[in-house]
């Protein structure tokens, strides 16, 4: 069901009465009279749970408040060898609670630190800066992960907090960029005259710089990610959105200081230099980048995909699934498995690849 569809009322169906038997089949019979692709958007999955292999589950119900968990963001990293799964709020609720949890690929706590640690000034020299921001990220150049804007070295125990960032914090998407420069680029977001805006850092984390172009459209901003195919870790690969045509522009962009080669400049999408194409009906909230190329649902196939940014129109078609409250996801680079965060349940999957 699209934006702006009007909801289909049944006044016959009286509030708190279960429907008699020809109510619920006149309810069945509106409900298969809806068109294929409105029923998958409404009904259908982004997440195949009841396809995919669970491999590892981790019930945090007893950790996490209920009124809560909407403010948990789910994150998987990569420092050199090492992958960590990350669930993390910044939201000041209850201060004695786990509001960082550091896990092993297989769901195993490796350390976990509540915002009142995070908070004390015994732990780190600038602990009274609020815990701030919603996007993690590593940087290897400097052998780091960032959450929010809470800098973290790998330790024996998972990951130790260092510090925060002087100013500033992650946000929405982050990628960090290749040596020497050291550059990070987070906050990425566009206006109502088709600019696109986002935060620098340099190697010595000072900023944020504000950075900008013109995209050449009016687009949502719908992701920013390392270029799956570049080992260099050169080149980045934005995503915008057109809601209204269904239309996804994805542009590869070099990593310069300034990400994509100053202001004012060409457009993203008619500089010639940055190689783009376009999708038609993905969910934006379901790209991922993986090392075995782009993953995303298509709501025109019904299905999962997989595509590579060199052959955008050879598609892989995966299996599908149902979801259910709207959980949280996030992809491991590596490829292999992804995790998926419930808000409803607060249980923590894992799931092996299903294709």
């Amino acid at each position: 069901m699209g934006l702006g569809s009007k909801v289909m009322k049944t006044p016959w169906i009286r509030a708190g009465r279960p429907a008699g038997k020809s109510c619920r089949l006149l309810l069945l019979a509106a409900v298969l009279a809806l068109p294929l692709t409105s029923c998958d958007r409404l009904f259908g999955g982004m997440f195949p749970a009841d396809t995919a292999q669970m491999s590892a589950q981790f019930d945090l119900s007893a950790e996490i408040p209920a009124p809560n968990a909407g403010s948990f963001n789910l994150s998987i990293v990569k420092l050199v060898d090492t992958e960590y799964v990350l669930l993390f709020s910044c939201d000041m609720f209850d201060t004695t609670k786990t509001h960082i949890f550091v896990l092993s690929p297989a769901l195993q706590v490796l350390s976990r630190y509540s915002m009142d640690y995070v908070m004390n000034p015994a732990n780190f020299s600038n602990a009274g800066i609020p815990f701030k921001g919603n996007a993690a990220v590593a940087r290897p150049a400097d052998n780091q992960i960032v959450i929010g804007n809470l800098r973290m070295v790998p330790a024996a125990d998972g990951l130790r907090p260092v510090d925060k960032l002087p100013s500033g914090q992650l946000s929405q998407f982050a990628i960090a960029g290749p040596a020497p420069g050291n550059f990070l680029w987070t906050n990425f977001r566009d206006d109502s005259f088709g600019n696109l805006f986002y935060d620098a850092y340099n190697a010595s984390w000072s900023g944020p710089t504000f950075l900008g172009h013109p995209i050449g459209k009016t687009l949502r901003v719908a992701g920013a990610f390392t270029y799956p195919e570049d080992i260099a870790n050169n080149t980045a690969l934005l995503v915008f959105s057109d809601d209204g045509a269904n239309t996804q522009y994805f542009v590869q962009v070099p990593k310069d200081p300034d990400l994509a080669g100053g202001w004012p400049a060409a457009s993203l999408l008619a500089n010639m230099q940055y190689p783009s194409f376009t999708k038609q009906e993905l969910d934006t909230r379901s790209i991922a980048v993986t090392k075995t190329g782009i993953v995303a649902y298509d709501y025109s196939r019904r299905s999962w995909t997989r595509f590579l940014p060199t052959a955008p129109d050879s598609v892989t078609e995966l299996q599908a699934g149902r979801r259910s409250n709207s959980p949280l996801s996030a992809f491991s680079y590596s490829g292999g498995y992804f995790c998926t965060f419930d808000l409803a349940s607060r249980v923590l999957t894992r799931y092996e690849d299903w294709w």
